[in-house]
């Protein structure tokens, strides 16, 4: 239930910065030059600063063990899709054959 609370406080905080952004947008505060560099900021600093910090956790063997099954089972996915594809595709005409692909 503690982590409901934190989603939904962080969802507040969200809907009240847009608020306030549509506000100044609203009443001419920010202008379309000041949108841009407030849109710039955001996207090249603050996200990937936002994004980094959320992958910084103690080492923990089980969640590398987790990681690691995740990569094989992606893997073999995807060779299994590749070998259908194959399978699929190999016979019918050329100009069919690059289409599909």
């Amino acid at each position: 239930m503690e982590n409901f609370w934190t989603v939904a406080q962080q969802v507040l905080v969200l809907f009240l910065l847009i608020a306030v952004g549509y506000l100044c947008g609203k009443t001419g505060l920010l202008k379309g030059g000041a949108v841009t560099c407030l849109t710039d900021l955001v996207l090249y600093i603050a996200t990937p600063c936002v994004i980094v910090q959320s992958f910084l956790r103690d080492y923990d063997p089980a969640m590398l063990r987790s990681l690691l099954f995740v990569f094989a089972a992606a893997v073999a996915i995807h060779a299994f899709a590749a070998g259908l594809a194959w399978l699929c595709l190999r016979g019918g005409a050329p100009d069919g054959r690059a289409v599909a692909r």
